[in-house]
């Protein structure tokens, strides 16, 4: 390809995670939805899975397009989100920037279903205390808070995956970074 022929591609971000995770010559996990759109790709970025999830399962949702999606998972975070539809907050999916109460509305009845927010919100809790000890322990290491927090986040643990082993994963791939 030459340099006449390079294209940009756009990438959009959920505003409320990725920011302090894009530093410069920072290495991480990003998860990402390719769209095409007018014949040039277009990139969605999201810190974890669930996220990309739920932003996939949106854009299913007659109205709900790549950019409401983004804008509501920026607004507010998954388990949020999750909870608003289960119980059909209208008032708050339509505090989302461009969220009608039409829309929200149907976003309700199309997803309330497709979700389990007692099973989302248990894990959910779960993973959050293990995390939270995760970036304690590696910001007191001399990590920054967007390092320690991307690490904790990293594909190689699950949510059964003990404290101390998620730090060792953690500092083995500060190591390998090096």
């Amino acid at each position: 390809m030459s340099a006449s022929e390079v294209k940009t591609i756009r990438v959009y971000q959920c505003r409320q995670i990725l920011c302090p995770a894009l530093e410069p010559r920072f290495i991480g996990f990003l998860h990402t939805h390719l769209r095409i759109r007018d014949e040039e790709p277009v990139l969605y970025g999201f810190a974890d899975s669930a996220s990309l999830s739920l932003f996939s399962m949106l854009t299913t949702v007659s109205g709900v397009g790549p950019r409401m999606a983004l804008a509501l998972l920026s607004s507010m975070n998954s388990s949020q989100l999750q909870t608003a539809i289960v119980t059909g907050d209208i008032t708050t999916l339509s505090s989302a920037p461009g969220v009608g109460n039409r829309t929200a509305s149907r976003i309700v009845l199309d997803l309330k279903g497709k979700l389990d927010v007692a099973e989302s919100d248990e894990v959910a809790g779960v993973i959050g205390d293990v995390d939270s000890q995760v970036i304690s322990a590696l910001t007191a290491l001399g990590y920054s808070l967007a390092e320690a927090k991307f690490a904790a986040g990293a594909p190689a643990v699950t949510a059964e995956t003990e404290v101390d082993d998620r730090i060792r994963v953690a500092l083995q791939q500060f190591a390998t970074r090096s």
